[in-house]
């Protein structure tokens, strides 16, 4: 399923450019470098700068501690080390950075990820675990009821903007193409987790004055299937209370570590 068969790159000229503007050598930035640049030419809530960050560098903790301590840490985050590389994927997967009024495709996108938020009992959760290898996800959902999901980034088809749905249950008819199932582990539930590859295109996304993503369900190559602008969208329309091959998407797996940001905790 996941078979990384495009190169990392910029589908955007001002992407580059504003990559190349950023001070520091070519391959790494410090984060501290690319927030100050990116808030010169859009308005980026602090809610919105800590996504951004854990999205880039995979740290979703919180500071915790001593004013003091917090304050180092912040200051520790700001000499973080950016790859290239990361920077090249968050725009594939959220859009340019190219200015648009006072924000960008990509702020944009990443603030409506940090409303896409659902309320269980009184607790805030996403359905969003970033990077998250097929094996992670497997280990999130295998306790879990069924019907649970959650989404992630794709593990080899990034450099499509490509994100991954996983979700634990019995399907009652055989999967479409290219869907992927993993046999419970011992001690566990006997049923199984199913994974579904979301592809889309990048290379387009931010060409027009609305961003569109075209987003879509990788079932087997199936041309009807419906495309959807944003993961927000996709997953309001296409995936929460809808069935996949008999199993419902109905709960959405706790404890992902995007929710201490996503959740404003």
């Amino acid at each position: 399923m996941d078979n990384d068969t495009l190169t990392v790159k910029f589908y955007n000229q001002c992407d580059a450019d504003f990559w190349n503007a950023i001070p520091g050598d070519q391959r790494y930035k410090c984060w501290g470098d690319i927030c100050t640049t990116l808030s010169r030419q859009c308005l980026v809530n602090e809610k919105t700068k800590k996504l951004i960050y854990g999205l880039l560098s995979g740290d979703t903790s919180r500071p915790l501690g001593c004013d003091q301590d917090v304050r180092e840490r912040s200051e520790d985050r700001k000499r973080k080390k950016i790859s290239e590389r990361s920077f090249m994927l968050l725009t594939a997967r959220f859009g340019s950075t190219q200015p648009r009024k006072d924000s960008c495709y990509l702020v944009q996108q990443v603030q409506n990820l940090s409303n896409s938020i659902v309320n269980y009992d009184g607790e805030t959760l996403s359905w969003f675990g970033g990077e998250m290898t097929m094996d992670e996800a497997e280990k999130r959902l295998e306790f879990k009821p069924d019907g649970t999901y959650l989404v992630r980034f794709s593990e080899g088809y990034a450099a499509q903007g490509g994100f991954a749905f996983s979700v634990k249950g019995v399907v009652k008819k055989k999967p479409a193409e290219g869907v992927v199932k993993k046999k419970p582990a011992e001690g566990s539930s006997s049923h199984s987790i199913y994974h579904y590859r979301i592809l889309g295109h990048p290379e387009t996304a931010s060409s027009s004055n609305k961003y569109d993503a075209q987003l879509r369900l990788d079932v087997g190559g199936e041309e009807h299937e419906l495309t959807y602008p944003n993961i927000v969208d996709f997953v309001k329309n296409r995936i929460h209370g809808h069935t996949f091959d008999g199993i419902q998407a109905e709960f959405v797996c706790r404890n992902l570590k995007f929710n201490d940001i996503l959740g404003g905790r």
